[in-house]
């Protein structure tokens, strides 16, 4: 049970850094000085690591739902970033910018 706790608070402040630069981004509605491939790459990494999560909840009843839930999270704010990021990117910008 302490544990499920400390998945879920790391998981939530890991969710909650993605918070800050999706809010200026859409703020400033300019992406101009924010790495996309670094958003790519948290989101492959999510992925990744939720097919690990699944294959855990498969063989062990219970384990890793706080992991999951917060890894799902981390993924949909990954993907708003990404979204924004190429949304207000001025044309010609390349992608590891």
């Amino acid at each position: 049970m302490i544990f499920d706790l400390i998945q879920l608070i790391a998981g939530l402040i890991f969710c909650y850094s993605y918070i800050p630069q999706i809010t200026t981004i859409y703020r400033n509605k300019s992406a101009e000085d924010v790495s996309l491939t670094m958003y790519v790459l948290c989101m492959i990494g999510s992925v990744l690591s939720e097919i690990y999560i699944i294959y855990l909840m498969m063989y062990f009843a219970g384990a890793g739902w706080m992991m999951l839930i917060t890894n799902t999270i981390g993924f949909m704010l990954a993907s708003i970033a990404v979204y924004l990021i190429r949304k207000y990117r001025r044309k010609g910008m390349s992608i590891n910018s």
